[in-house]
């Protein structure tokens, strides 16, 4: 399952919460921006990536917006009510860098089944800034998923291949992903009921 859908960004406006974080309001040129003592490409995702992380960990109002993002757009692609508490990997691809996500199916890194990932990217996204997905497992047909600030691609990350290039295009990439989970409290209370 791959689905590209739109979001309201009015209502959820992701990119303007990381432009506050990253105190840098062209995401697409980041790679032109300052980053402290952070010189190298390595260095500098993580520097941009930590401050994001930290800034949402600690941040009850964004962390409640995604909670409701995922009630209003997971809910209905999902044949489970899903946690509306997330825990995403946050992204950054910098202009002319290698990728930091290789070609990988999320079944090598985690042990839960019945999964599916939303990514999220921040700015626009095509050819080698953007996320390279096979159509069907094994198919290994890998194709990239031009979009733009708005849109959310809903897939089953944990089989599926999928996983970024070089980038070469004209700009940076900020995105933000992560695994909707079945509701563990709900999935405890069916359980038990089926009992």
């Amino acid at each position: 399952m791959i689905e590209i859908f739109n979001y309201d960004t009015d209502r959820y406006p992701f990119r303007q919460w990381a432009q506050s974080v990253l105190d840098f309001d062209d995401l697409e040129g980041l790679h032109q921006g300052p980053c402290k003592d952070a010189t190298t490409p390595r260095q500098r995702v993580y520097f941009f990536t930590t401050r994001m992380k930290a800034a949402f960990e600690g941040g009850e109002e964004i962390r409640a917006r995604f909670g409701r993002f995922v009630s209003e757009y997971a809910a209905p692609r999902v044949p489970f009510v899903p946690w509306t508490k997330i825990y995403p990997n946050m992204r950054v691809h910098e202009k002319g860098q290698e990728t930091t996500s290789e070609m990988h199916r999320d079944r090598d890194y985690v042990r839960e089944r019945g999964s599916f990932k939303i990514w999220l990217p921040f700015t626009r996204v095509s050819g080698g800034s953007t996320l390279w997905v096979e159509s069907e497992e094994g198919k290994n047909d890998l194709k990239p998923y031009n979009m733009r600030y708005g849109q959310a691609l809903f897939f089953d990350s944990l089989n599926l291949l999928h996983g970024c290039y070089f980038n070469d295009t004209d700009g940076t990439r900020v995105s933000i992903d992560f695994i909707v989970r079945p509701d563990p409290v709900v999935a405890h209370l069916q359980a038990t009921a089926r009992r």
